[in-house]
């Protein structure tokens, strides 16, 4: 594979120009004398070019790629595939697997000491990148990869849940779980992603710093997706071309051009010039809202889609010693009625980004669980005031809020860096001072984002997004989540908040397999969230993506949160 190296530089003008010409017609039919059909013109290979928001570290995303919605994770499952998936709907299907564990079927099998068991049969004639046959060995390579403590994979919690991994044939996985996992039927995960064991496990044995090291992960990647890695001009372009191996339907697009561009504006410029398709989820909404805007007073059709990726909430510091108020719910509810959520929204997105009242946007597929569950707080200074007073704050003469003692209400505020983030600070900010209270905004720095004490020790309020994962709502609030220094800040309550009642109603949802009882579980967990309001529900995010007029087949991402908008690469096409 050839790898050449270029220098970074911003990409204002590509010389990667997508072309496609409409597939030729049919053979004309022999005309009355007799003569042949004309021979069929061969078809014109058909490229697009996409935009990323910056380059990835690596294409194997488990050993330091960067994971949740990164350029890296937006191509990845054009490269690589899974067992099973999701759909931008939230829908599950198998990919590498001929079918989903079922407990009617009995491949999904419940023990009666808690432990489960799941069965997996893969799909024939799956090929590697390089020809070499997919087996199961494959798969029970890379989950020992992904458990493996020596080595800083990326996530490896589901991995750490299967205890063992039979392979009774080359074609059969029979999956040993420590406990029952609601997802088991699911294996998106990049950490239970199949990696080619003839070509790693041999290094892997001997030497693990050398095989941290090794080109796979980034140029010379395999994989077994419909595209396999052409080539990688570092810092300038990917280039995919359609696998002739793969197991499924053969890609429609002959060719994928990546192209990393870091501004906003340059991208813009390039959709609008023709020099690239479109882009993956890397501009800002107010960005492609704009560009679909003009593209339509053009008289262009482009295709467009916008999504929620999570929702934004205020995360409260619990820990705080001198606002102990804040432990009151009416506080917590007069300061959530004090903002005008929707503002933020129109504000921040060029678009209507729907008012949270929950964790769960409404196209989530979860949402009908919990319709009549939440509680809406509606806009509302005057209400708002009233339940501060209640318990316990008042505006003086001045306007200024204190506290029962007369003493001034102070709150810090934290976010981390992004335009979209700073602004909905900023006017949360206002909202509060608007009702008397004093606030001092922080912006966290990237390069301190991923320091898990900081985003620990917030102060007073921090501003926080939470992804669709399934399980990482529910999470969010367990008395045992508390992030400290005894659990190196890993845990996943970092506010540390602590309700006895909603621990109860968490710990089922951890485990629980059948679909009727997850809908119980997550209407009552969605019943004490929206009543008790451990942290403050601003609203969903929204995301886009845009492709010029022609481009056909894109949905949007995958439904779970960090997987990949190329799930269903193989189905797109180019018209005329």
């Amino acid at each position: 594979m050839k790898v050449r190296r270029l220098a970074p530089a911003m990409i204002g003008v590509l010389l990667l120009v997508s072309a496609c010409s409409p597939a030729a017609g049919p053979p004309r039919a022999p005309d009355q004398a007799g003569a042949p059909a004309q021979a069929t013109q061969p078809r014109q290979p058909k490229t697009l070019t996409i935009a990323l928001q910056g380059e990835p570290a690596a294409l194997d995303l488990l050993l330091g790629g960067d994971v949740g919605g990164s350029p890296g994770a937006e191509m990845s499952l054009a490269l690589n595939e899974h067992l099973s998936q999701y759909d931008n709907k939230g829908n599950i299907f198998p990919q590498l697997a001929t079918d989903l564990p079922s407990l009617e079927k009995g491949t999904w099998v419940l023990n009666p000491d808690g432990t489960m068991e799941t069965t997996y049969k893969l799909r024939p004639n799956i090929q590697w990148h390089d020809g070499q046959p997919m087996t199961g060995r494959d798969v029970v390579f890379g989950w020992t990869v992904a458990r493996d403590p020596e080595l800083p994979v990326a996530t490896r919690d589901v991995a750490n849940l299967i205890t063992a991994i039979d392979t009774p044939d080359d074609a059969t996985l029979v999956m040993h779980w420590s406990r029952a996992y609601p997802l088991a039927n699911v294996l998106a995960d990049v950490e239970l992603a199949p990696r080619p064991a003839h070509l790693l496990q041999d290094v892997y044995a001997a030497d693990k710093e050398k095989f941290q090291r090794l080109p796979y992960w980034t140029t010379e990647f395999v994989g077994v997706g419909p595209y396999r890695l052409e080539r990688w001009d570092i810092g300038s372009r990917f280039i995919f071309k359609a696998f002739d191996g793969y197991y499924g339907t053969h890609a429609k697009i002959d060719t994928l051009n990546f192209v990393p561009i870091t501004d906003e504006a340059a991208t813009v410029a390039n959709l609008f010039s023709g020099t690239v398709d479109g882009e993956l989820r890397g501009l800002q909404p107010k960005s492609v809202i704009q560009a679909k805007k003009q593209w339509e007073l053009q008289g262009r059709k482009p295709w467009f889609v916008l999504e929620s990726v999570g929702s934004r909430a205020v995360e409260i510091q619990y820990r705080d010693q001198k606002l102990q108020e804040l432990n009151d719910v009416r506080v917590r509810r007069g300061l959530l009625m004090a903002i005008d959520r929707q503002t933020i929204g129109d504000a921040v997105y060029d678009t209507t980004a729907a008012q949270a009242d929950g964790l769960v946007p409404p196209d989530d597929p979860r949402a009908q669980w919990m319709k009549g569950s939440e509680t809406s707080y509606p806009y509302d200074q005057r209400r708002a005031l009233e339940l501060l007073s209640q318990a316990g704050w008042q505006r003086n003469a001045s306007g200024a809020m204190v506290n029962s003692s007369g003493q001034p209400v102070g709150v810090g505020m934290m976010t981390t860096d992004g335009a979209q983030w700073v602004q909905t600070q900023s006017i949360n900010a206002d909202a509060w001072r608007a009702i008397g209270l004093s606030v001092d905004e922080t912006v966290l720095p990237t390069a301190r984002a991923r320091d898990r004490e900081v985003n620990a020790t917030f102060p007073t309020f921090n501003g926080a997004f939470y992804g669709l994962n399934y399980l990482q709502p529910p999470r969010l609030y367990l008395t045992a989540e508390c992030a400290s220094a005894d659990n190196r800040w890993t845990g996943a309550n970092r506010g540390c908040y602590q309700n006895a009642e909603l621990d109860r109603a968490v710990q089922p949802i951890l485990t629980a397999v059948a679909p009727s009882e997850q809908q119980r579980l997550w209407a009552d967990f969605t019943r004490i969230y929206s009543d008790q309001l451990p942290s403050l529900p601003l609203y969903y995010v929204p995301w886009t993506t845009i492709f010029r007029e022609g481009v056909t087949g894109p949905k949007g991402a995958s439904w779970r949160a960090g997987s990949s908008s190329t799930w269903n690469v193989a189905e797109w096409d180019i018209q005329q």
